[in-house]
């Protein structure tokens, strides 16, 4: 699934966000039915979701500035399901596996640190950090953070939620100490945090976990170039070929810190993104819709700030070109309002009537 917004920051420069929705098929099925791991050690309800901004270029032979950031979502990483009670009202009973509970949860994060393990290929630092990313054993440095969302209990009520909370608690324990993996796990109980603190505060609070965990991960950060004719249909390995046999200024975007982005396209990567940030509650949906949104609105101010998109006016200056090009755009709208009620005969008429710098009818002076 993918959804994407054309926008325009407080200087009036275009810019554009997609996100990018992938449901893992290593594990399928409804959400009541899909929980915890399987026999492929893969998590039900399994999502990857990129956030991608771009900025618009002035020109077309400019290059297009870009950034990525990548998170995932999905249900609990051990062996656990649920039975549901009363018709499906109500909460559903956790059942977590007396036996082989943690069985396949470390296979599940080693192939998490593989597949968020920088590409060698596409680094551009020095010859000693590129050593210890094309290390053997680099992506075992990967680091790893579960942001589970879980409700933790309360002396006057023992949920099975609370019990699938100590077992996800356990597991990462013995991630770090056992397998000596840069697992981290942050633990919020969004529900009761709520009710204490009202929203605003549990906010700030969910920042604050994070603010620390997410600086270690990064995100992609590039460039994409027009080098050829545009190919839609391609992906990308004719292109790749063909510029490294080419020569000149082609072979050079072939090389390290670039990939081909279809036929006619070079990504020139600055900088990659170095683990993942998963988030979880019971079910992977509201509480998760919520704690991914959150996370994602931080990431994407640094994603501005790299790219130099001014999403919040900084100055009084941008205050006011922010004002200025609102009101272009209302009387924009306003003049054509006029000339669609007042029909192509009276077309000169009728622009007299707006004027075009405030948008405010002459005749009214309003």
């Amino acid at each position: 699934m993918a959804e994407s917004r054309d926008l325009e920051d407080f200087d009036g420069r275009r810019f554009s966000y997609c996100l990018i929705s992938r449901k893992c098929r290593l594990h399928v099925g409804p959400r009541y039915k899909a929980r915890g791991l399987n026999e492929n050690s893969d998590p039900g309800n399994e999502i990857e979701c990129d956030q991608v901004v771009w900025k618009h270029p002035d020109y077309s032979e400019q290059p297009i500035p870009w950034s990525r950031y990548t998170w995932r979502r999905g249900s609990v990483p051990l062996w656990w399901t649920v039975n549901i009670r009363n018709g499906g009202m109500g909460e559903a009973e956790i059942k977590i596996r007396s036996t082989n509970t943690f069985r396949g949860s470390r296979r599940y994060v080693r192939r998490l640190q593989k597949r968020y393990m920088p590409d060698p290929h596409l680094h551009q630092g020095s010859a000693d950090e590129l050593a210890v990313v094309a290390g053997t054993d680099a992506s075992l440095q990967v680091p790893v953070v579960f942001f589970s969302l879980l409700r933790k209990g309360t002396p006057d009520r023992d949920r099975s939620e609370a019990k699938l909370a100590e077992a996800f608690d356990y597991m990462a324990s013995q991630l770090r100490g056992m397998h000596k993996l840069p697992v981290s796990y942050v633990a919020l109980d969004w529900h009761q945090m709520d009710k204490e603190l009202g929203s605003e505060a549990l906010v700030e609070g969910f920042w604050a976990q994070l603010s620390s965990l997410l600086p270690s991960q990064g995100f992609a950060l590039g460039t994409m170039s027009k080098v050829g004719p545009d190919h839609t249909d391609s992906d990308g390995q004719e292109l790749s070929s063909s510029i490294s046999s080419s020569g000149g200024s082609a072979a050079a975007a072939a090389g390290r810190g670039c990939s081909p982005v279809g036929k006619g396209w070079v990504a020139r990567w600055i900088k990659q993104q170095r683990g993942v940030t998963r988030y979880n509650c019971a079910d992977s949906l509201d509480r998760t819709n919520v704690g991914s949104f959150f996370g994602a609105v931080q990431v994407f101010i640094e994603q501005c700030r790299e790219l130099d998109i001014a999403i919040a006016a900084t100055s009084s200056s941008a205050a006011s070109m922010a004002r200025q090009a609102l009101v272009r755009r209302q009387a924009a709208a306003a003049t054509a309002a006029v000339l669609a009620a007042a029909g192509s005969s009276s077309t000169a008429a009728a622009a007299a009537v707006v004027n075009p710098a405030t948008g405010q009818d002459k005749r009214s002076g309003s």
